[in-house]
């Protein structure tokens, strides 16, 4: 058992037993047991009591072996996550920690006192165990990983803003400006994750979300043919990084923040092109 640290004698009915490693050979669990002597390999009746130190760990689970089973979790973590096949029936989270309670009672279990040793029978007491999970807030690495989930939308919709401004004003696009725009916003994600090894992830994201903005601001207005486009592309990719922000910090809401801006992005694009000929469009391009 590589979590366990220490473990003291089991106690019970005056007796201590000295524990010893458990495999089972129909799996590859392992686990401690406690034998009793062949003299005293009678029925056992009163309380029992174990002391084990445990590595720190992910999480922390347990098994309804008994009639009853009542289990009290404390922990100074303020973001637990319950698992497995029963929920607690009464917990306590807030800033300074959590504390959970589970009361599972035999019935409660698929299995009975008694079970054959096979493989299938370990899988199914396994698939009844419950405990909690520590769960890991959103750290700059989660945000960073979550921003590149989202960079092809961003990346796509800055492209389609380009592509708007063709259809407005006329004015054809080489696709080697698509080409230097895509690969700067890119790169973005790059600096965003190189700078959030120094600094916090606010710094680090503001500081590369100006340093792009920056850049891709006077370089679409120059191949757009004027200032105040550019102008228009640095204040649309403003608010999307704004957003993405938003997105990446948010626990919860991720999902339903981001649904709800790709369907506004959509409706903002249906209406800009709403009276654009599709299928006369270049038909005047030189």
């Amino acid at each position: 058992v590589r979590g366990v640290r220490e473990v003291s004698p089991l106690s019970i009915a005056g007796l201590e037993i000295a524990a010893d490693p458990l495999s089972i050979a129909a799996d590859n669990n392992s686990g401690l047991q406690f034998l009793l002597p062949a003299s005293r390999r009678t029925q056992l009746v009163g309380d029992y009591s174990l002391e084990l130190k445990l590595a720190g760990s992910g999480s922390l689970v347990f098994l309804p072996l008994a009639d009853t089973s009542r289990v009290t979790l404390e922990s100074d973590w303020p973001h637990p996550e319950f698992i497995g096949q029963f929920l607690p029936h009464e917990r306590t989270i807030d800033v300074n920690g959590s504390t959970a309670s589970w009361q599972l009672l035999g019935l409660n279990r698929r299995f009975g006192d008694q079970w054959p040793m096979s493989e299938l029978a370990v899988q199914q007491i396994d698939n009844a165990s419950f405990g909690m999970r520590l769960e890991t807030p959103v750290d700059g690495y989660q945000r960073s990983e979550r921003s590149v989930k989202y960079g092809l939308l961003f990346i796509a919709l800055t492209f389609f803003t380009l592509f708007l401004f063709e259809v407005m004003t006329g004015r054809s696009l080489h696709p080697v400006p698509y080409v230097l725009t895509g690969a700067a916003l890119a790169v973005f994600y790059l600096v965003l994750l190189a700078l959030s090894e120094y600094f916090s992830f606010l710094t680090a994201y503001l500081t590369a979300a100006v340093l792009l903005v920056l850049i891709v601001t006077p370089y679409t207005g120059a191949i757009l043919g004027g200032k105040s486009r550019g102008y228009l592309v640095g204040g649309m990719m403003s608010v999307t990084y704004a957003l993405l922000f938003v997105l990446v910090s948010s626990r919860h809401l991720s999902l339903l923040l981001g649904s709800l801006a790709l369907l506004l992005a959509i409706a903002g694009l249906m209406y800009l092109t709403r009276n654009v000929d599709w299928y006369h469009y270049g038909d005047n391009e030189e």
